[in-house]
């Protein structure tokens, strides 16, 4: 990597490496590659770079700040299977304030950063009771979709009453074909 020569030239690094993450993170928040491609040129021209292209992809992000400038493709990598809801809604106020200009970019691709690594904000203990109270019994139990099991365990797709958590589900009882 050669040197940066010129305080503009690096700002345009970090520019760049800002609308790289933030496609990225925004990929892996679930946003549609369009919205991402708007959001991403919208943040472009608040830090003066209105000719930028920017191409999103489930896999890739290219970026290009100005026509005839070496573009810039990062791949995207799915970030531990997806954003929790609380870094989803950070992401989105660093957006938010990158789209306003707020932001330097390299102080932006850092927040990313760290909402990326964020630990999850109640623990894990927390989350494993969350997750192992009971369930109230007007609530109707989630079947695992039918691919998820393997041939030689029953299918709560068979036909037979399923064992969902240890409890069998209930019937309801209902006759839909008018007696036929």
């Amino acid at each position: 990597r050669r040197p940066l020569r010129s305080p503009v030239d690096r700002r345009r690094r970090d520019l760049r490496r800002f609308l790289l993450y933030l496609g990225s993170a925004l990929t892996t928040a679930g946003e549609a590659v369009n919205e991402i491609e708007d959001h991403l040129v919208r943040v472009a021209r608040a830090y003066g770079a209105p000719d930028a292209r920017c191409s999103v992809s489930p896999t890739s992000v290219v970026v290009a700040l100005e026509p005839g400038r070496p573009a810039t493709m990062e791949p995207t990598r799915q970030l531990r299977g997806g954003l929790r809801l609380d870094q989803t809604t950070a992401l989105f106020e660093i957006l938010k304030a990158a789209e306003r200009g707020e932001l330097e970019p390299r102080e932006g691709s850092e927040r990313i950063r760290q909402v990326v690594d964020s630990e999850p904000r109640f623990g894990g203990a927390a989350s494993a009771l969350w997750h192992s109270w009971p369930q109230p019994p007007w609530i109707p139990l989630r079947r695992p979709p039918c691919s998820s099991h393997s041939l030689q365990s029953p299918s709560p797709c068979s036909g037979s009453p399923a064992h969902v958590h240890g409890r069998k589900e209930p019937k309801l009882g209902l006759d839909l074909t008018g007696g036929a």
